[in-house]
């Protein structure tokens, strides 16, 4: 029976198929050069650096860290700048907390085979790689029991199908994925798992998860703060709805009290080491540049420009968002909860002074909010499944999957820039043989 059940459950399927793909592309990338450097490198030194200076150099100021494995030059460490202290980054610590059994791991690995302990040799580069592989594949596992309480598990199966391959997800499962992406697409696919369990049944061990994963989400990237939003507005359709969720709420101190120690969990942590590094337990680690400016969204460049715009380089995601209105039947518990945090997000994103995320591929900060998502994709493909449209809808998902993949497949060969593609760089990459 188990055997059977893994090899015709979709829902399962999935993620193991996307663990198998996710390794071979990995072996590939580093194999044949396509990544042209380790694993660690960009931002994700910024998010790993904390663990080796923990562990081995046992120095949070950084410094140490800086001076043996970056000659001393804090910029090429993750950005980070002079403090009162030490070095402060602008990239917090919670995917390093996430990382750290994987670093663990290739401590012992470098003990085994002899390789340098330095936190930065091939051992700690494959182990903080297969991290975020296998953190993201755990959140396509959270994303598919999650929608699974609503949709079939053929629907769920081709979801995760399509919302693996058809964005740039795999891409920051793999070529990024000491990114913050993996990490954060995770995080936000367990707080809506857990949040249905709460709903279930709620008890203080539930609370506490949810509260967790929220802590988990603000401490990986302060803006996948948004899903919150999930969890407060899950089952509000109207104003008495929220009247009666704010009095539930108020009535059970206890749930509130287990979900706040949850989230507390992993943002002292970092509370404290900025208090360590400036005096200050609140700090913009960005410093002047880039900044957040709401008044001033970069909307329609986020959205539709060739150089980072969203639905260009993931037109899947114009197309999912069509499946919205249908939640309104299907699973209107979902229906507010999944606009607002959509669209918060998508606000929050765009007023980003630098819009485009530096050298990336795609819009990159809305990784994070894929598992909401989702959820609208999969309202699309359960509303269109027995009708006459299935087949215009799979032709176009497939269609812009292939786009997607094409995408991913020129960044990798470097047809593709990291940053500032124009309409003939573009075109141009469907000539190169």
């Amino acid at each position: 029976m188990p055997r059977r059940f893994v090899s015709t459950n979709p829902v399962v399927l999935v993620p193991v198929v996307v663990a198998l793909c996710g390794a071979v592309a990995l072996a590939a990338i580093y194999a044949r050069g396509y990544a042209r450097g380790e694993p660690i490198r960009a931002d994700g030194v910024g998010y790993y650096i904390y663990l080796p200076a923990l562990f081995l150099d046992h120095d949070l100021t950084l410094v140490r860290t800086v001076d043996r494995s970056f000659g001393g030059n804090p910029q090429s460490a993750g950005e980070l700048r002079p403090v009162e202290h030490g070095y402060l980054g602008p990239h917090q610590i919670g995917e390093a907390i996430l990382l750290a059994p994987f670093f663990a791991a290739a401590q012992l690995v470098s003990v085994a085979d002899g390789a340098p302990r330095n936190g930065f040799s091939r051992p700690y580069q494959g182990s903080a790689a297969a991290g975020g592989l296998l953190y993201g594949v755990a959140g396509l596992a959270f994303l598919g029991s999650f929608l699974r309480r609503w949709f079939g598990p053929w629907t769920v199966g081709f979801t995760l199908l399509a919302l693996t391959f058809g964005t740039n997800l795999f891409h920051y499962l793999t070529f990024d994925a000491v990114y913050s992406h993996a990490f954060s697409f995770a995080v936000v696919a367990f707080v809506l798992w857990v949040t249905v369990r709460l709903a279930e049944r709620a008890t203080a061990l539930r609370a506490l998860l949810l509260g967790l994963g929220l802590g988990a989400a603000v401490t990986i990237r302060p803006t996948s703060g948004v899903v919150v939003l999930f969890p407060l507005l899950v089952g509000v359709s109207s104003a008495a709805d929220a009247r009666a969720r704010g009095r539930a709420l108020l009535a059970r101190p206890g749930l509130l009290a287990a979900a706040a120690a949850g989230f507390l969990v992993p943002v002292i942590p970092q509370l404290l080491y900025w208090h360590h590094l400036t005096g200050r337990f609140l700090v913009d680690a960005y410093g002047s540049e880039p900044r957040l400016e709401l008044a001033h969204p970069h909307l329609l460049a986020v959205a539709f420009s060739v150089r980072k715009g969203l639905f260009f380089w993931t037109p899947l995601v114009a197309l999912g968002l069509l499946g919205l209105p249908f939640l309104r039947n299907r699973t209107p518990a979902l229906l507010l909860a999944t606009s607002s945090v959509l669209a918060v997000n998508f606000w929050i994103v765009a007023s980003w002074s630098q819009w485009w995320y530096g050298g990336s591929f795609g819009q990159r900060a809305f990784v994070d909010s894929l598992p909401v998502f989702a959820i609208a994709l999969a309202g699309l493909f359960d509303r269109v499944r027995a009708t006459r449209a299935v087949v215009p809808v799979t032709a176009a998902v497939v269609v812009a999957s292939c786009l997607a993949l094409h995408a991913m497949a020129g960044y990798w060969l470097g047809r593709i820039p990291y940053d500032g593609t124009t309409w003939p760089v573009y075109l141009h990459s469907f000539a190169t043989p």
